[in-house]
């Protein structure tokens, strides 16, 4: 098991058919998106969702979600053709000294197995959480009161416009919020193989 943090080239060779969720220069939620096309010699991917009130030649942050974790890159919006918009893409921006920026997400998504001490464990029943916000290094949960403990990896199941992705992440801290359910910090983790 490695510490989450890779550089996303380093885990794929190509974006196309990953969740993008798109934010503002300030970080001001925008869309949500599967990215179509990937040109690697361009630095450019194609979504198909219409960028609301965004013209062209505006700057965006974009996370890009896929195995292991996130990934976040800079971009400016370029033009729409054939139903596509095109985004130009800069390389991924650098982590800040004390921690990555966090993006709102407060998306659905299922627990079904836990990893403690390398080892799968199955849950009785899917539990159902709501991934509250994500950062290129990991994710705040919300979850119901159940046997999670700190050190335990969440295999974390979440669709994000159709497209589905596995994350894993460490539980590093919980804070009960009240009526049974308690907000966890996770850190995420890339798996060299299988457990």
């Amino acid at each position: 098991m490695r510490k989450g943090g890779r550089t996303m080239s380093s885990v794929m060779k190509s974006l196309e058919g990953f969740p993008v969720v798109i934010y503002d220069s300030e970080n001001n939620y925008i869309t949500k998106a599967i990215i179509q096309v990937y040109d690697k010699s361009d630095m450019s991917i194609e979504i198909s969702e219409e960028l609301p009130d965004i013209r062209q030649g505006t700057r965006l942050s974009l996370l890009v979600i896929h195995p292991g974790g996130a990934s976040e890159f800079s971009g400016i919006a370029r033009r729409m053709h054939a139903g596509m918009r095109e985004i130009s893409l800069f390389n991924e921006r650098q982590r800040e000294a004390r921690t990555s920026a966090r993006h709102s997400l407060n998306e659905p998504a299922v627990i079904n197995n836990l990893i403690v001490n390398a080892q799968k464990k199955a849950l009785p029943a899917p539990l159902s959480i709501t991934v509250e916000n994500i950062s290129t290094t990991g994710a705040l949960v919300i979850a119901p009161e159940e046997s999670i403990a700190l050190g335990d990896v969440l295999e974390i199941d979440i669709n994000i416009s159709g497209q589905a992705a596995l994350l894993y992440g460490a539980v590093v801290r919980a804070q009960p919020i009240g009526d049974g359910l308690i907000k966890f910090g996770c850190r995420f983790v890339f798996f060299e193989q299988s457990v």
